[in-house]
């Protein structure tokens, strides 16, 4: 019976993180499909309809303001099975044409 109770919650726990990987890879399309202008950081806020998720959004210029160039982190935070927060941080870079 020990057995079944630990593959149970190894599966439960899959199952959060995959959502929260799926959570954060959709945000990241969202904010990197804006315009130029508009990908800027955001505070740390729930997602709808996943108030146990959140997310926070750093924008910054890694040579300089007056470059093209924009790094953007995701940082998303859940719950962690058996207490606790995990997270998933997501980078990458965005350049204005």
């Amino acid at each position: 019976m020990q057995s079944f109770s630990r593959g149970f919650a190894s599966i439960k726990d899959l199952e959060t993180v995959n959502l929260a990987y799926y959570l954060a890879e959709n945000k990241m399309e969202t904010l990197i499909n804006k315009p130029y202008d508009e990908i800027v950081g955001e505070a740390k806020a729930e997602i709808p309809n996943f108030t146990d998720y959140e997310t926070e959004v750093v924008v910054s210029y890694p040579q300089n303001p007056n470059t093209k160039l924009k790094k953007v982190i995701l940082n998303l935070t859940f719950p962690k099975l058996g207490g606790g927060t995990r997270n998933v941080w997501l980078k990458t870079l965005v350049v204005n044409n």
